[in-house]
């Protein structure tokens, strides 16, 4: 894996011979020098992974059979982060072999010495790269249980490590935790294919559970019945681009940006923020203020990330009945970071950025274009027509068009590519969007044809947990559950939350009427799937006052794709316990970053959500974290195969009285 991470992306070597790249030089951004743009970032990242390998090793606390789990910089606090400052320290997590234990602690760059460190028991840290792309295929496919199945499926021995790819998962949210001493995962089984990818070809009815401590495959998941492996190519092509019916659309930037980027320091309009970039998070934002009329910054989003990822499925054979993937927590967003390429991904003008992240030895991997930053139209920000336009000293149709700046990334997870969009208005609105794209997972069925259609049901309900979508290929029914960690600073750092409902009638006076109720404490903020009020959530800074009188606030209005689906004794809900729930704020603890704790592959993953909640701790008038989870429930149809379009779900915060009038008008 430590090739894959550093050989340049393909798509943008061909992007580059077709010159649809306007400028493809991207800038790099070292995580351990945050805000700082260096002519080296590369180098200087490397040296600084290397000077932490060196002094974890002179310390005692690594040898060359141990492996990194990460490398990252100790972020700084939100006083330093306005300051522009940020520690020279690096938080390390080693898992030391064959014992597999696990250690973590933090590095001083400046001193190059280690700060502290210790051991933390009984838990499972992710897989590494080497042990899901490498370790997994050569295991499974020496196991004489998984060559038997294989050529009971119409795959002989000598083929099945040429015609077979192994696609890895962990053990997910539904399987017992490792016990001491393993380093469990599942494989799933599908045929190469040379004209597409091998996701169309699932080998259907065998799994298997590998211990990579012991190289062994401990258990074979089978299905009595075989079914056909799809033999149909699947190269995918553009049929609006073969048609040539579509004349093209340019979008272009002639005299360049209106941004400034200076390594993780970005301004446009009346914005200013940081971003940085991790293994696990991803994209991650700081900072961001927004300025009044009279170029006053003023504090919005101290920080913004996606916390965890949960996608359970809806089948519950022995072969599927296990899959629910923690796609965060398992495997990193940032780790699975692909490139984006301008003029396709991205208009061609956007400016992009390498990040640089550690490996399991310790050096610097490059991903390449992982981050890009452009601006982009949204039509009307506003405009009105007048009746009389005479009367009023317009000479024409007052109206200003919208466009925003958008700071992005794309994920690409197995099978489904996530577009991470966070994007900033004129309006002082910010969105963060999240668009799936990818593959259907899918699985081998004997039928060729929908049977629901052909024989529906006598009587009552149907009841369907997957759906064909091409002759011998089902796509099941699942989710996507995402859990974002919104710090939001509204003018400051002590805010509360306010529920915004729709009120009844207050006769002789109104019709209808809007209801608003403080959130008092950290179990009373918690609200179930599609409980969302009927005008979200509002976080106010009740300590300050605009030229109106009003507390400066900003709206919470999520967006799902479907309300969740949470069956009654799923296994998952005891480790992603935000997928129960709309909402929930706590009190901010900067250590309390990821829902689902700190090892979700672990029975004792470390604090959760639910764990802190359940401190119940007051939150009017405090730093507080408001925890929103967005739902994309996908139902197959035949349309998303063998590529989806995508599915979008997201959350909009939105200025509610945080400034005196709109900052679009003079």
């Amino acid at each position: 894996m430590k090739l894959c991470l550093r050989f340049p992306s393909l798509a943008v070597a061909l992007a580059l011979a077709s010159g649809c790249i306007e400028n493809p030089v991207a800038t790099t951004v070292s995580p351990m020098k945050f805000g700082v743009a260096l002519e080296d970032a590369e180098a200087s990242a490397a040296a600084d992974f290397a000077a932490v390998k060196a002094g974890v090793e002179k310390a005692g606390l690594f040898d060359e059979k141990d492996l990194f789990m990460s490398i990252d910089a100790v972020e700084p606090s939100k006083t330093d982060t306005k300051s522009g400052k940020w520690p020279r320290v690096a938080r390390f997590e080693i898992l030391r072999k064959p014992e597999l234990k696990v250690v973590v602690g933090t590095f001083d760059l400046e001193k190059a010495s280690v700060i502290e460190s210790r051991e933390v028991m009984d838990v499972e840290p992710w897989l590494t790269d080497g042990e899901l792309l490498e370790d997994i295929q050569r295991v499974a496919l020496a196991d004489k249980g998984v060559q038997d199945e294989l050529e009971r499926r119409g795959i002989p021995r000598a083929d099945q490590e040429r015609r077979v790819r192994v696609d890895p998962w962990a053990t997910g949210a539904r399987s017992p935790a490792s016990k001491h001493g393993q380093r469990l995962a599942r494989c799933l089984f599908f045929e190469k294919s040379s004209e597409g990818t091998y996701y169309t070809h699932p080998i259907e009815g065998v799994t298997a559970l590998v211990d990579l401590a012991s190289e062994t495959v401990l258990s074979i998941e089978k299905d009595p019945n075989l079914y056909p492996v799809s033999s149909r190519a699947r190269l995918l092509s553009s049929e609006v681009a073969r048609a040539g019916a579509l004349r093209p659309i340019e979008s272009r930037m002639p005299e360049g940006v209106s941004f400034t980027a200076d390594g993780n320091n970005l301004s446009w309009w009346k914005w200013k923020m940081r971003w940085s970039f991790n293994a696990r998070e991803g994209l991650v934002i700081h900072g961001a203020t927004f300025d009044d009329a009279d170029g006053k910054p003023h504090d919005v989003l101290g920080r913004g990330s996606i916390s965890e990822i949960a996608v359970p499925y809806s089948p519950s054979s022995p072969t599927w009945g296990w899959r629910c993937a923690m796609d965060e927590g398992e495997y990193g967003l940032g780790r699975c970071s692909t490139p984006l390429t301008p003029g396709r991904a991205i208009p061609g003008y956007a400016k992009t950025f390498n990040c640089v992240i550690a490996d399991e030895f310790g050096e610097a991997a490059i991903k390449e274009h992982a981050v890009a930053i452009y601006e982009r139209a949204r039509g009307p920000l506003w405009m009105h027509n007048e009746e009389w336009p005479a009367e009023t000293g317009y000479a024409v149709t007052p109206m200003e068009q919208d466009r925003e700046l958008v700071v992005c990334t794309i994920s690409t997870v197995g099978n489904y590519d996530y577009l991470f969009e966070w994007s900033f208005s004129l309006s002082g609105a910010v969105h963060l969007r999240v668009s799936l794209h990818g593959i259907l997972l899918s699985c081998g069925t004997g039928d060729k044809s929908c049977v629901e259609c052909r024989e529906p049901a006598a009587a009552g309900d149907t009841l369907l947990s997957r759906h064909i979508v091409e002759p011998n290929i089902d796509a099941p029914l699942h989710q996507h559950l995402f859990s974002v960690r919104l710090d939001l600073d509204v003018d400051g750092e002590k805010n509360s939350v306010t529920e915004e409902g729709g009120g009844g009638a207050d006769p002789g006076k109104s019709y209808y009427s809007w209801s608003r109720r403080t959130l008092k404490t950290e179990k009373d903020s918690v609200r179930e799937p599609g409980a969302s009020p009927a005008f979200g959530w509002r976080v106010e800074n009740s300590g300050k006052t605009t030229a109106l009188g009003h507390h400066p606030s900003y709206r919470i209005l999520p967006h799902s794709h479907g309300k969740p689906v949470i069956a009654a004794g799923d296994p998952f809900v005891e480790k992603a316990w935000f997928a129960r729930h709309a909402l929930a704020v706590t009190r901010l603890d900067p250590a309390q970053l990821y829902s689902c704790g700190d090892y979700v592959l672990s029975e004792s993953p470390g604090g959760t959500l639910e764990t802190w909640v359940a401190d119940d701790q007051p939150i009017a008038g405090e730093d507080v974290v408001c925890w929103v989870t967005l739902s994309a429930v996908h139902l197959p149809c035949a349309e998303q195969w063998p590529i989806m379009a995508p599915v979008t779900v997201g959350v909009d915060l939105v200025p509610d009285d945080f400034l005196s009038e709109s900052p679009t008008v003079r």
